[in-house]
């Protein structure tokens, strides 16, 4: 079997859960030709389902290495990277995905949301409010649960900024998007409980510890 059919094989096998014979497969597949940047992604992804982290961080990054333009394995490797606390290094990666694709969405919605907890709000809301944009009502493929995550998100950077009418706002968005979302919840109530002034930052986040 060619590298081709190594590839194709190790796909069939990832995609039916057989994830041990899908890197068998693909590993195959990349020492026939060590220039397939896919071959190395899908083993990079199902490396991630085997929780085998630092494989899957090196698959991505020869992934990368040889296919600078790679997208998704950039935003991959981001994911994993935020997963691990290394927020810089995720940002970094979702830079790198956003100047191949300014409106990727899950570039914008991982450096917002990263952008977010690490309290850069500014560019926090910035990105936040671009992919909430980019994904309107109706849009197909739209993901709900992940309109509501960056609506909370933003809602979040908001308060730290002490807005708390565009944080309430924020929040209730996100509840009508998904109203299983916790935080959104928690969030919501402790900023509707607050009165507003110059420090509703600091009162909104100590009512936090104590929820």
């Amino acid at each position: 079997m060619d590298a081709v059919g190594y590839f194709q094989s190790g796909e069939a096998h990832f995609q039916n859960g057989r994830y041990d014979k899908a890197i068998a497969d693909l590993t195959s597949a990349v020492k026939l030709d060590p220039n397939n940047a896919r071959a190395f992604c899908l083993r990079g992804i199902v490396h991630e389902r085997m929780q085998k982290i630092d494989e899957a961080v090196a698959d991505y990054g020869q992934a990368i290495k040889l296919k600078p333009d790679y997208v998704s394995a950039y935003c991959n490797r981001a994911n994993l990277y935020r997963g691990m606390g290394i927020a810089a290094s995720a940002i970094a990666d979702y830079e790198s995905a956003l100047r191949i694709d300014q409106n990727n969405g899950t570039a914008l919605f991982g450096r917002g949301t990263a952008n977010a907890e690490m309290g850069n709000t500014d560019k926090a809301i910035a990105d936040l409010t671009r992919y909430v944009d980019l994904n309107p009502r109706g849009a197909p493929d739209r993901d709900a649960e992940n309109v509501s995550v960056a609506l909370s998100a933003r809602g979040m950077a908001h308060a730290q900024k002490g807005d708390k009418d565009k944080a309430v706002k924020d929040f209730a968005d996100a509840l009508s998007e998904d109203n299983g979302n916790a935080n959104a919840k928690y969030f919501h109530k402790a900023a509707s409980d607050i009165p507003s002034g110059s420090d509703f930052a600091a009162r909104f986040l100590e009512k936090l510890k104590q929820m």
